[in-house]
């Protein structure tokens, strides 16, 4: 007796602004009829496919629904500070870099003042512009987000119950966003211990993982400007170890950011889905293996 092999599982990384590749990349598996049976999300891994899992949008009207969310007026609300405009990209003025430096600077010092910038009541007005009022585990697609559970000290996978509530938790950056309460949980941003996903991929029964690791390129030079800056280094270096063996089981791994984007640059979102694009192309033939069906007695 046969039956198909069939659960192709996409693992969507967090980065923040760089996690709109993913949509880029959601793209080309769309143009060419190739839709994953699962997708496991950390953080705006998890707003994207969380949002095109429900089975409410096309890649193109997701892109719109972003765009709609950079230029809205709760977006511009929560106060980091930090996002610049939209279609700003490089060749800006000295007097708009000033401008941005000074920003940055008021942003860390209220991080080093408050318990947190933006309440997790303002980020969810933002998530609903994107988001539908669902439940999880109604969606067509099986979906998931990771947490932090800041009580236990252990990743916490949310594969049930509210969408828009999971992603919160999913995306909610310590010391930027509240922490979320959830079932005597302290839930944050899941990719301060799980980047990308793949290791919930397997658990969840996929046959084939695709993970899209939105990370910076990792530069191996030491960069010792400063004791901060050495501290950081060290820090990314221990971050760059954790995730190589968390995506070493994957099938596939995925790269699309080919030059440094800031976390905070969504104005860049433009650029941004093209590297997404790029990437998926370039990787075409191996994706469609992935997801050619295989059978086994």
């Amino acid at each position: 007796m046969f039956r198909w092999r069939n659960k192709r599982a996409l693992a969507l990384g967090g980065g923040s602004a760089r996690g709109i590749a993913h949509l880029g990349f959601l793209k080309v598996l769309e143009d060419h009829n190739l839709m994953p049976d699962m997708i496991i999300g950390t953080s705006f891994g998890a707003m994207i496919g969380g949002a095109y899992a429900s089975g409410h949008y096309t890649v193109s009207e997701l892109i719109e629904k972003l765009k709609d969310l950079i230029f809205s007026d709760e977006f511009k609300e929560m106060g980091i500070g930090l996002i610049t405009n939209a279609d700003q990209e490089s060749n800006i003025k000295f007097i708009n870099q000033l401008r941005e430096s000074i920003k940055k600077i008021k942003f860390y010092h209220a991080l080093l003042n408050r318990k947190f910038i933006v309440s997790n009541d303002k980020l969810e007005k933002v998530l609903r512009i994107i988001i539908p009022d669902i439940n999880i585990e109604d969606m067509p697609v099986k979906f998931a987000a990771v947490a932090l559970d800041l009580k236990t000290k252990k990743e916490f996978l949310m594969d049930k119950g509210s969408l828009v509530r999971s992603i919160l938790a999913s995306s909610c950056i310590p010391g930027v966003f509240e922490p979320v309460n959830m079932k005597n949980m302290l839930l944050v941003d899941g990719g301060w211990i799980n980047k990308v996903p793949v290791p919930f991929a397997r658990s969840l029964g996929a046959d084939k993982i695709i993970a899209i690791d939105v990370s910076n390129p990792f530069h191996q030079k030491v960069e010792y400007k400063s004791g901060l800056a050495l501290l950081r280094f060290a820090d990314s270096i221990t971050a760059n170890i954790l995730k190589s063996y968390q995506i070493m089981t994957a099938d596939l791994v995925i790269c699309p950011i080919r030059s440094r984007v800031e976390w905070f640059e969504f104005g860049k979102y433009k650029k941004i889905i093209q590297y997404g694009e790029k990437a998926a192309l370039l990787y075409l033939p191996q994706i469609k293996k992935i997801f050619r069906k295989h059978f086994f007695s």
